[in-house]
């Protein structure tokens, strides 16, 4: 059940001039984008991820332009619209704690934008705005005020009266025209970048009320912004000042949630066909009350009604983010969202993860429509979701002491939580916060502090506050970025002096030619100019760096190794220089070895790389495209972290969200990739820039890409995109090129947040005929033994069979030495797996690995079997045993000793040794014991000797007991295998001797 707010109580605010009334969020988006691009000949452009290529967070329309506005790209047209995907969570723009408040806040909503690039034509854009709204939409002129910039003194900017003359052109009445400040009519998109003064339409949602004007931005819910057209005439510099930019631009927005709200007449953007469904699957999930849509923190219903708020807006971000791989392990503000969700889902719903789960495909169904990936990708948010969900419950149930304490004196502490810390975590940063005794903690002190703790800027502040400490966020963040700069800079000084230098660029697109023929490659030197040589000492074979106007070499990037070779100089064959590091720095490639001769700047040199080593490369680097492609089947969250590609492997390491890489899973890998590498499929290559990207192009999470000119390599099957990847590395023409390949290994670490990271390691070349000789080697041998363990147990379930049916026990020493052979054999086989672990199938060594563990249990208990036999055999018409059990290294455990000595009505005594190890167990029925023969004293006898009294080994002993006692002796390995044997040997006819006097 809904409210009643959500009927159209404010219908008399929409006169609609156009014939189609609007209503449903898709027909108003559709609408817009008719308009600008059907009508008004503009290009349309389709959104950009949430975290577009090399940036932040998309927190407005104007972030997926921001490389045109900077003067970086060409715009894709002259004009353009779009309906702009945008998260505010953080940064200069965070509604984080706003959302619920209120009914037009979030986290998550769309941006519908109109673009003019390098013309700043304010006319134009004013009276496409005013059309749009009273002509399309039918608002009502006089429901609409306008406002405009009133200049600022401190920033020497005028007021805006050009545009406010516009408005006047457009027949606005006066009165519905106003000046504002920089806080209102001055908009930035950041703390550094393009801004410039902008002109606002406001909308009155009261439809009775004339002359509002006082309303417009005092902070009235009735009365709200709906447009926002800006000129981007500006640059905001690093230090606070302005700058003019040399070409202007216009921007236009406007939130779509807002936009339905006010055309459907209701008051708050959760009454619109986007959230609604929402509210009413919590609560028919939940059972909640039904909501209300209150907004009076006093009123008995507004706890529940924020929570359905909260809810609703937080599904909405995380279904798209989370599809647009903006994960939380990566960006700490998604941690945020996602675990206030939780803690409203399951404190104030009472229900867990299943219910985020459940909205996110209600999210899918209302934008897959527009933004497919949200739907394509939903089975990847799901999984995202319910890992995060079982780690932050494992995280909330671990309570160290230190947090008790803390959260006595601190109960806000928890609601730190949400921001993907730990408790143990929270409290080591709490502890530092309490040592600082300043009232204002300053960027220098709180650095040292807080860094090994990876506290995000903004989490220092929340604990500062806690602690009464004042602590700038802005400030923190400046001086990290500028730490981490010095920190890469000061690796290398010929590396610094280029980043500092204004040295030309180097053409580096030779690194991508090359003849194919035959699956054979050939790459043609390349004739160049030394543009720079970076030396300290400038004598033959010193270790320099040498910039050319051109190269073939590949420089180290997107997890690939560099080329290596020489440069030769051209008319002085003996002047060399061997490459063995090649660095990037802005557009210069740095080439880095030692010098044999002497370079001079301008001398022609030839290029040389080392064909092999860009072969392996080339192999490992295109394998590794159709790995990534395979696994995004096999599961349904695999987020690459990290890639390692040389010439002699590759290895990946992928979040796979609680999923584990099996042997299964790899043995679908490479039968997919078999069939790729068999079928001979193109690898190809182009070059487009930002705005022509094709779509489902897979980009790898923070790694830095050009704005123009980005690579994206296709390997296709006939018409199907096998894998789509932007990608500068280097790769084989056809996939038949990779040849024999083989995945050789595979393991999970764990991370700081509980987070298991799968490594994938894989080979090409040469390196794989070892792998797959081993391979055969261990299939072979394990096949054999086997064979010999099958040969085993059918000869002791005979024997087992000829004990029970005979009087007589028989002759056991011959299994005995048969079942010796078999754990030798069982040893050697091990050992060569395991020495050829990194060196062979990963499959087969899997494979191998689980037969011999299974082998392994076999063996044991064939050695229970045959060593109950042997002591059977020992105490069969003896008045007393003492026996060393031969079979004993084959045994696990040493149960079987204390269970035979104690069901034994004889004296008896059990030795067996194990490696470093040596286990004894002894028993006296209680008719023979006495002062002079009784466990304690019997043990003690033959313990000189087993130890030598200058030894330094673990004895351990049981209780005191006249009945029964065991000893147990670690050598540490102290003592030889086979003198340890001996000494047991001794022992035990001591023990027989002894107990042959008493019995």
């Amino acid at each position: 059940m809904l409210s009643p707010r959500c009927t159209p109580k404010y219908c008399s605010l929409i006169r609609c001039y156009s014939n189609e009334p609007l209503s449903s969020s898709s027909a108003i988006r559709n609408r817009f984008i008719d308009y600008f691009v059907t009508e008004k000949n503009h290009n349309h452009i389709r959104s950009c991820s949430l975290k577009p290529i090399n940036g932040a967070l998309v927190n407005a329309g104007l972030v997926q332009f921001k490389s045109v506005l900077q003067g970086q790209t060409l715009p894709p047209a002259p004009q353009v619209a779009n309906s702009q995907k945008c998260a505010r969570i953080g940064g200069m723009y965070n509604d984080f704690d706003f959302v619920g408040t209120d009914g037009y806040h979030h986290t998550f909503f769309e941006m519908l934008g109109n673009w003019s690039f390098g013309i700043c034509d304010k006319q134009a854009a004013c009276k496409l705005a005013w059309e749009l709204l009273t002509q399309s939409y039918g608002l009502h002129p006089k429901r609409l005020y306008v406002t405009y910039f009133g200049g600022d003194s401190q920033m020497e900017l005028k007021p805006d009266f050009e545009t406010r003359e516009i408005w006047r052109q457009l027949n606005v009445e006066e009165s519905h025209i106003l000046p504002f400040g920089r806080k209102e009519n001055f908009w930035e998109m950041d703390l550094v970048g393009p801004c410039g003064p902008c002109t606002e339409i406001h909308v009155d949602r009261i439809p009775e009320r004339n002359n509002a004007g006082e309303r417009v931005n005092a902070g009235f819910p009735d009365l709200t912004e709906l447009w926002n057209i800006v000129f981007i005439q500006f640059h905001r510099n690093a230090d606070g000042s302005l700058h003019h930019l040399n070409q202007t631009h216009v921007d236009c927005g406007m939130g779509l949630e807002r936009l339905v709200a006010v055309l459907n007449g209701v008051e708050s953007n959760y009454d619109t066909d986007l959230f609604r469904p929402l509210i009413g699957a919590i609560q028919k999930a939940t059972g909640c009350p039904p909501y209300s849509g209150t907004f009076d923190p006093t009123h008995e219903a507004f706890h529940i009604d924020q929570a359905y708020r909260i809810l609703c807006d937080h599904a909405r971000l995380l279904t798209v983010a989370l599809a647009d791989s903006v994960l939380p392990h990566n960006e700490y503000q998604m941690h945020r969202v996602l675990r206030r969700s939780l803690n409203v889902a399951s404190d104030v719903m009472k229900k867990d993860e299943k219910l985020l789960v459940e909205l996110s495909n209600l999210v899918s169904d209302s934008l897959h429509p527009t933004f497919p990936e949200v739907g394509e990708n939903l089975s990847k948010v799901q999984t995202i979701i319910q890992k995060e969900a079982e780690i932050y419950k494992a995280i909330k149930q671990v309570h160290p002491k230190s947090w008790v304490s803390l959260r006595s004196k601190k109960p806000d502490i928890e609601s730190l939580l949400e921001f993907g810390s730990n408790r143990i975590t929270l409290s080591l940063a709490c502890k530092k916060m309490g040592s600082i005794h300043e009232r204002e903690v300053t960027p220098a002190v709180a650095f040292p502090l807080f860094r090994s703790l990876g506290l995000s800027a903004e989490l220092i502040g929340k604990i500062a506050i806690l602690y009464g400490k004042k602590f700038n966020v802005a400030a923190y963040e400046n001086y990290l970025h500028t730490f981490r700069n010095k920190e890469i800079l000061s690796v290398d000084s010929p590396i610094n002096f280029v980043a500092t230098s204004d040295v030309p660029r180097t053409n580096y697109q030779p690194i991508y030619e090359c003849r194919r023929r035959d699956g054979q490659y050939n790459f043609p030197s390349v004739s160049a100019k030394i543009l720079s040589v970076l030396v300290r000492e400038a004598e033959d074979g010193v270790e320099c760096g040498v910039i050319l106007d051109r190269t073939n070499f590949y420089h180290t990037a997107g997890g690939q190794e560099c080329d290596s070779g020489k440069i030769v100089a051209s008319s002085r064959p003996d002047c060399y220089l061997m490459v063995k590091r090649v660095a990037k720095v802005g557009d210069c490639i740095i080439h880095f070895g030692k010098l044999k001769g002497c370079f001079n700047i301008g001398d022609n040199v030839v290029t040389q790389i080392n064909e092999s080593n860009r072969v392996g490369c080339m192999r490992n680097h295109t394998l590794a495209h159709l790995i990534h492609a395979e696994m995004q089947n096999l599961f349904a969250a695999a987020v690459q972290k990290r890639c390692v590609i040389n010439s002699s492997y590759l290895k990946i390491n992928y979040f796979l969200y609680g999923e584990e890489f099996t042997i299964e899973h790899a043995k679908l890998l490479e039968n997919a990739i078999m069939r790729a590498v068999e079928d001979g499929l193109q690898v190809e290559r182009r070059t487009v820039n930002v705005w022509e990207l094709p779509i489902r192009t897979t980009f790898v999470p923070d790694e830095t890409y050009p704005l123009d000119n980005i690579s994206v390599i296709d390997i296709k099957r006939e018409n199907l995109i096998i894998s789509r990847e932007a990608c500068s590395g280097t790769h084989v023409q056809n996939t038949k090129d990779i040849g024999q390949f083989c995945i050789t290994q595979t393991f999970v670490k764990e991370n700081v947040r509980n987070t298991k990271e799968t490594c994938i390691f894989a080979i090409t070349g040469s390196d794989v005929e070892e792998a797959i000789s081993n391979s055969e080697k261990m299939l072979s041998n394990v096949n054999n033994y086997n064979k010999l363990v099958l040969k085993m147990e059918q000869e002791l379930s005979s024997l087992g069979k000829q004990v029970d049916t005979s009087k007589t026990v028989p002759d056991l020493q011959f299994h005995i030495d048969e079942m010796i052979k078999l754990k030798n054999s069982h040893n050697v086989i091990r050992d060569f797996v395991q020495d050829s672990k990194t060196k062979c199938s990963f499959v087969t060594y899997r494979m191998v690995a689980a037969a011999l563990n299974e082998g392994s249990k076999k063996i044991h208990q064939m050695a229970k079997f045959l060593s109950a036999l042997e002591i059977r055999q020992k105490i069969k018409n003896s008045r007393a045993v003492s026996h060393v059990i031969q079979l004993s290294e084959l045994l696990l455990e040493t149960g079987l000793l204390k269970k035979y000595t104690k069901e034994v009505h004889v004296p008896i005594m059990l030795f067996a040794p194990c490696e470093d190890k040596l286990s004894v167990c002894c028993s006296i029925p209680e008719d023979l014991v006495s002062k002079n023969f009784n466990a304690l004293l019997w043990i003690n006898k033959i313990l000189p000797h087993l130890v030598e009294s200058d030894e330094h080994v673990a004895i351990h002993k049981s209780a005191p007991s006249l009945k029964f006692q065991t000893l147990s002796v670690d050598y540490k390995f102290t003592v030889p295998t086979q003198t340890m044997k001996e000494r047991c040997w001794k022992a035990s006819q001591a023990a027989y001797k002894l107990a042959n006097r008493f019995v």
